[in-house]
């Protein structure tokens, strides 16, 4: 994901994350993963976790989808407990724990299951609840290796540079130390060129006086 459409997600989902506090960087960084894996954008996804931000809001969602379901598949205390991503995660689990698939579900079963989870965009449903929870994390984990790597790179280009300005700074330094030494060799060799210059100056005079008296 560019740099720019990061700080452009965060910029525009920082005020509905902000009740983590100094957490909140790490949780967007967590969503925006859970995005590039579901191909759901960062902040339909904060809309649906919302929704389980009280306790009223999590112990109903969770009786609608465990009494579509048939079953205790979803706890409302660690649904209200959990970030956003987590929450994401759990609704995934969901459906792999009563051991049901999404592609084997009706079009009404479907549309009840979105409803009770809060989704009313049948694509996002589909894209959350049809993903094994085993893809899920091999793609969360594929975007944190990514994300080391550029981190390791973006380290290491930093490293470099520190580097590079260390060995300017000691050239300057370098420089600045021998200033005084090459400015008086300077005023030395001065006068000897200048006496060289002289003598061959004048040997080429008398070469040349005496071919034209020959």
């Amino acid at each position: 994901v560019p740099p720019s459409r990061l700080m452009q997600e965060l910029s525009s989902t920082a005020p509905m994350l902000a009740h983590w506090g100094g957490g909140a960087v790490d949780v967007f960084m967590e969503l925006s993963q859970a995005a590039k894996v579901t191909g759901i954008e960062v902040g339909n996804l904060i809309g649906i976790a919302s929704q389980f931000d009280t306790f009223e809001g999590a112990a109903e969602a969770a009786g609608r989808l465990n009494a579509v379901l048939g079953g205790p598949y979803l706890n409302s205390i660690e649904l209200l407990n959990a970030n956003e991503e987590e929450r994401i995660r759990m609704l995934i689990q969901t459906i792999e724990l009563s051991g049901r698939s999404w592609e084997s579900m009706g079009r009404f079963e479907k549309q009840a299951v979105a409803a009770a989870a809060g989704i009313n965009d049948m694509s996002e449903a589909s894209r959350i609840f049809g993903m094994s929870l085993s893809a899920y994390d091999q793609g969360q984990r594929a975007a944190e290796e990514n994300a080391a790597a550029q981190q390791d790179l973006a380290d290491r280009a930093a490293e470099a540079q520190t580097v590079f300005d260390m060995l300017g700074a000691a050239m300057n330094s370098f420089a600045i130390m021998v200033g005084p030494f090459v400015k008086f060799l300077k005023m030395a060799l001065v006068p000897i060129a200048a006496a060289i210059s002289f003598i061959f100056a004048s040997k080429f005079n008398t070469y040349l006086l005496a071919t034209v008296a020959i």
